[in-house]
Order: structure tokens, then C-alpha cells, then sequence
């Protein structure tokens, strides 16, 4: 609906309502310059698009409308940055001051000072104000901020507030026409209350707690593997080599990573080789993603791995690899989810000198792996 339509509904509005309609600022303005015997001036010189009140801190954009600075600010914040009225792209350098409509609304507010009256204003309570939280505010989102942010001072509140009510059931009966009795099971309703409403907002904070527990390990989890470097920590060492050996088809794979939160995915695979099968195999593949469809193919970059040496870094073993585009495994993967053809070493380390060289703490092998574009 354009601003426009919204003030022809407002006003329709209000003739059908029994009170007298409130007029808009632009209404006023315009009635009191008739009024006065003054040059008309059209409404909507003086009147926002967006907010369809009386200009504040005017500004002029390139295409000749004028709105409220903050209006036109949050306009292209929130929506896009085209021009509401005639979805003309506008940049921060086609957006100007209009000095010369401020002046003139200016001039008109100090000649009739008794014909515009300031904004309604909605001020929101704590829904702890009952128990003596004080804060207030005219802006719902400040207010959503606050009630996330103030459990603590809450609880603090509702324990107060509990104590209190318990010392109070100490003190001597208020004395009713109806007897003690009255005044006794008014002042347990109350402390049933205080006690239930207190033990409702911590089940939900700890929900809350642990929600935001998960949602935080698993951001550091993702944000730790979408910038290059995959760290694989193969636990269970021992019985996975038991179990590769037993099946010597089976292959263990890692958990996936980017080069970039919007670059290649790639993953990492162990087994035991082919022809040494007291070797261990370990090979990178790519794997299938959202962000392809613009990438470069195939994969050109250096593929870093690195087996660690927990205790010594200097025994480290790292070794690198160029990519090769005549390689299939370097190619975008599109039949299956993960690449079949991997890039690594197909004789990566003889399993008894990772052991005996003290690369396994508390049987865990770390591999590193660290892929960049170039």
C-alpha cells in the first residue's frame, strides 16, 4: 500500500468511529496554512512516505523525494536500497540534506506552536515490574534485550520477593472479619505463587542455558572448519587399526571442512594399504557442496598435512601437495556426496613407528590438514 492509500484508509477510519478523527500532521499543516491565509503548500512536500508524519531532519534524494532521515536510513536496512516511491537505486551520495524544507517546517512549527501535538509515546514495563524491576523503555526491541540479558537481576528479584513473603508468614495474622483463617490462606496463595512463578523461569533458563551451550560449541566447531585447516583427532586408535585389519575393505573418515565459509568442502580418509598392510593409507577428498555451482574447477592449491607430535613439535611430520588438474580427484564431485578418488599418500606411515615414535596419546592420532587456493 502506498502512502498515498495508507492515509485515505486512516481517515476513512476515523469517520466511521464514534469519537472525532485525529488528524494526521499533514492535515493540520495544511488546514492551518488555509486558515491563516497563507500560500497553500501541498502535503506531501512536508510529509514522509514512510512514516506519513511531518518531515524530521528532511533529506533529498537524487530522484526529488524527501523523507525522514532515520525513516530512509531504516528503509534501506531493513529492505533494500531502492527509492520506495519509484524503486530508483540509491547510494549514500545520492541521499542529501534539505536544509531548506527544515527551515521552512521550523518556521511553521514556532507560528503555530498549538497545532502539533508531540507523538503518542508507548512505554513498556518489565513483566518483573511486580516484584520491583524498574525498567522501561518506548522500543520493543530494547525491551527484548533486556529480558534476555537480566535473568540473574530477575532471579535475584523473585528470591527477594520469596524471602520476604516467607518472613511475612512469621509475623502475626492480619486480623479479618472472616478470622485468621482468611488471612492465613491469602498469604500461602501468595507464597505458592512467588515459589511456582520462580521455579518456571529457572526450567526455562536452564533450557535457554543449554540451548545456547549447544548452538555456541557448534558455531567454534564450524568456525574452526570453514577457514582451511581440518584437525582430525583419530580416537580409539588401536581398535580402529584391529578392526581395518580384520576388514581390509573398511575405511574411516573425518568430519567435513571449507577452505572458506564459502569455499571447497573436503574431507580426509584413513585405511590400511594395499600392499603394506601394516601402512596406513591417508587421502583427502573433495566433497559435494551448496557453494560449486561458482567455484573454480578443478581444485588448483597446496594441500598441506601434518601429522602432530603431541609432545614434541619438532618430530612433526608434515608433508605437501601441489594440486594437479589433470587429476580426477581435484575435479567437482557430482555423482555422489564425496569424491571416490582421493589425493594423499597411498603409503602414508608405517603404523608400528607412529606408536613407537609417541604419536598416539592416550590413543588418539591428530592429523592436520590444511588446504589452500592459490
Amino acid at each position: 500500500m502506498s502512502a498515498e492509500e495508507s492515509t485515505i484508509a486512516q481517515t476513512q477510519t476515523s469517520e466511521n468511529s464514534d469519537s472525532p478523527p485525529k488528524k494526521k500532521t499533514g492535515e493540520i499543516l495544511k488546514e492551518t496554512l488555509r486558515t491563516k491565509s497563507l500560500e497553500p503548500v501541498p502535503q506531501e512536500n512536508y510529509e514522509c512516505p514512510i512514516c506519513l508524519n511531518l518531515l524530521k531532519d528532511p533529506v533529498l534524494t537524487k530522484c526529488g523525494h524527501r523523507y525522514c532521515k532515520n525513516c530512509l536510513e531504516e528503509w534501506r536496512m531493513k529492505k533494500n536500497t531502492k527509492c520506495p516511491l519509484d524503486d530508483m537505486t540509491l547510494s549514500v551520495e545520492d541521499i542529501f540534506p534539505d536544509n531548506f524544507t527544515k527551515r521552512e517546517i521550523e518556521q511553521i512549527r514556532k507560528s503555530f506552536p498549538d497545532q502539533f501535538e508531540p507523538p503518542a509515546v508507548v512505554l513498556f514495563e518489565c513483566r518483573f515490574s511486580t516484584i520491583s524491576c524498574e525498567f522501561k523503555t518506548t522500543e520493543p526491541e530494547e525491551m527484548d534485550r533486556h529480558m534476555e540479558s537480566a535473568h540473574k537481576e530477575h532471579l535475584e528479584m523473585l528470591l527477594s520477593s520469596y524471602l520476604k513473603t516467607q518472613y511475612q508468614a512469621w509475623e502475626p495474622l492480619e486480623k479479618t472479619k472472616n478470622g485468621e483463617k482468611e488471612a492465613y490462606l491469602r498469604q500461602q496463595s501468595t507464597t505458592r505463587d512467588l515459589v511456582n512463578a520462580m521455579y518456571e523461569r529457572i526450567v526455562i533458563l536452564e533450557q535457554l542455558t543449554r540451548e545456547q551451550a549447544i548452538k555456541i560449541d557448534k558455531l567454534q566447531s564450524m568456525e574452526t572448519r570453514k577457514h582451511g585447516t581440518l584437525v582430525w583427532k583419530i580416537e580409539d586408535f588401536k581398535k580402529k587399526i584391529e578392526i581395518m585389519q580384520s576388514n581390509p575393505n573398511m575405511m574411516f573418515y573425518s568430519t567435513e571442512a571449507f577452505t572458506s565459509p564459502d569455499g571447497y568442502r573436503f574431507c580426509a580418509r584413513i585405511n590400511l594399504s594395499n600392499k603394506m598392510r601394516d601402512c596406513l593409507s591417508l587421502h583427502v577428498h573433495l566433497m559435494r557442496s551448496e557453494n560449486d555451482y561458482h567455484l573454480s574447477w578443478p581444485f588448483i592449491g597446496r594441500i598441506r598435512i601434518s601429522m602432530i607430535h603431541t609432545k614434541d613439535s619438532s618430530l612433526t611430520q608434515t608433508d605437501c601437495i601441489m594440486s594437479k588438474p589433470e587429476i580426477l580427484a581435484f575435479h567437482r564431485p557430482c555423482e555422489s556426496e564425496i569424491s571416490p578418488r582421493g589425493f594423499g599418500f597411498t603409503e602414508y606411515a608405517v603404523i608400528s613407528d607412529i606408536i613407537k615414535r609417541g604419536f598416539i596419546e592416550n590413543d588418539c592420532l591428530i592429523i592436520k590438514i590444511q588446504m589452500n587456493i592459490v
